[in-house]
């Protein structure tokens, strides 16, 4: 990793000191031009923040493992009422046209969740996306399995989750696991990481709210992820290693009705302080 400063191009601004959240970048004493120390090299987390804040493009962020984004340009700029709308637009999709969602979309959609915030920018989640429908319709019976024998050996969550009913819906024709999505969107990551079920929700929280720009609709798939953590049938199926831990499932397709108007909520509980 290193971070390149071009000092013909640097005014001495100073504002990639300030927003460097690691506080590894400082002011050269002698030409107060921004530097990287060696010994605080180490403790740089590689967010880029300094190299996309800089207005003069003088500072340069390079590793091996970097990528940059399939899209980029000037900042756009949405108006706080049409991206109010949008997000208030976003409903879980749990009716779907049997058909298949391009690869290269769900690429473009993996795209921008990957730029979802991550605790010290570990960026711990990683993805594993169940195209093949078939393969889906596998796992979700994988999953009743998995939950009839939860309930044969009266495990808590048979009960508090209402197994018996989910096995019924199953067995008469619905499917309400995966409710028929023709692809399952899976995030998993290390067991041991603290933080990276908060780090996966967000990416899944991203990748679900940017799928209707797709012309997609995605749902959490709740039931799935709880089986993915405690079947090892399941996680197995899915390549997901010993030491790795299923962290969510998000269901994902082309939505089969279009909703047509903002549903009413609560109003907001919030205390000013």
């Amino acid at each position: 990793m290193a971070t390149v400063f071009n000092n013909s191009k640097c005014v001495k601004c100073k504002i990639c000191l300030e927003i460097c959240p690691a506080g590894v970048i400082t002011e050269n004493k002698v030409s107060g031009y921004p530097e990287v120390l060696p010994a605080n090299a180490e403790n740089c987390v590689v967010c880029g923040q300094c190299e996309a804040v800089c207005p003069e493009e003088a500072v340069t962020v390079t590793a091996p493992h970097l990528q940059a984004a399939l899209f980029s340009g000037k900042r756009p700029e949405i108006s706080a009422r049409e991206m109010g709308n949008y997000i208030r637009f976003r409903r879980s999709t749990r009716a779907y046209e049997q058909k298949a969602v391009p690869k290269k979309t769900l690429e473009e959609l993996l795209d921008i969740a990957r730029y979802a915030p991550t605790g010290m920018n570990a960026q711990p989640v990683r993805w594993i996306i169940v195209h093949d429908t078939a393969r889906v319709k596998a796992l979700t019976k994988m999953v009743i399995d998995w939950m009839r024998s939860a309930v044969e050996k009266k495990l808590p969550v048979a009960a508090a989750l209402d197994f018996p009913w989910l096995i019924n819906a199953y067995e008469s024709g619905s499917d309400p696991i995966c409710r028929n999505a023709p692809h399952l969107a899976v995030t998993y990551a290390h067991k041991d990481n603290p933080i990276a079920v908060g780090d996966s929700a967000i990416a899944l929280n991203t990748f679900e709210l940017a799928a209707p720009a797709f012309g997609l609709g995605a749902c959490w798939a709740g039931f799935f992820k709880i089986a993915a953590g405690n079947s090892p049938e399941v996680k197995k199926e899915l390549g997901i290693s010993e030491d790795h831990v299923c962290t969510g499932a998000m269901m994902v397709g082309f939505p089969k009705y279009k909703y047509q108007r903002i549903p009413k909520r609560n109003k907001i509980d919030a205390a000013w302080k």
